[in-house]
């Protein structure tokens, strides 16, 4: 039995309520292809790719532009950034006009990122690569951090450097002063 249902336009992703979105991620992976409706033998058919929602690296599927949960008792394997102030300096923001549409844009180019830094590099349900930015948001916070403890240790150097050399500058005036002056006029008189 096939059922033809009207349905108001999509609310933006932003504007949609989580419990809804969930709801229509569920349906998308059960088969269904219209989001909010309830799968049919018609609609279990292959489905065109909903651009509202992407597939991470290990296959699960969530709205675009919303990362899946990121709790701690979900991970496994967990291991800090290494280096990631020298992988973000061997990125290339780029300004650059969507060839599709002809808008200006601000970003980087998933092949020149998933040449540095290939676990942020995904491919969308088109086929095309496509950057993970809360990945690279990642490794900009390590890469902020590294930056810290450098500035920090340079700043601790150069403080001891100063101390040092405000020492040796008070023990050089001290032994390069000249006589007394009343010395020389007890003698002169």
């Amino acid at each position: 039995m096939n059922r033809t249902s009207i349905h108001k336009p999509a609310k933006k992703l932003s504007q949609r309520p989580i419990a809804m979105i969930a709801r229509d991620a569920l349906s998308l992976v059960r088969g269904g292809d219209t989001p909010g409706a309830p799968a049919t033998r018609a609609s279990r058919a292959p489905a065109q790719p909903d651009a509202r929602f992407e597939r991470d690296r290990g296959g699960s599927p969530h709205p675009a532009g919303i990362s899946p949960g990121t709790d701690a008792a979900t991970r496994t394997n967990v291991r800090a950034l290494r280096d990631a102030l020298t992988d973000l300096a061997r990125l290339r923001a780029v300004r650059y006009q969507v060839a599709a549409t002809g808008a200006d844009a601000l970003g980087l180019l998933a092949h020149e990122v998933e040449a540095v830094l290939p676990d942020v590099v995904d491919t969308g349900s088109d086929g095309q690569p496509r950057v993970n930015y809360a990945g690279v948001v990642a490794v900009a916070v390590q890469a902020i951090k590294e930056l810290q403890a450098s500035t920090a240790l340079q700043l601790e150097q150069l403080a001891a450097s100063n101390a040092a050399l405000v020492q040796r500058l008070a023990r050089l005036e001290t032994e390069a002063k000249p006589p007394a002056l009343d010395g020389l006029a007890a003698a002169a008189g």
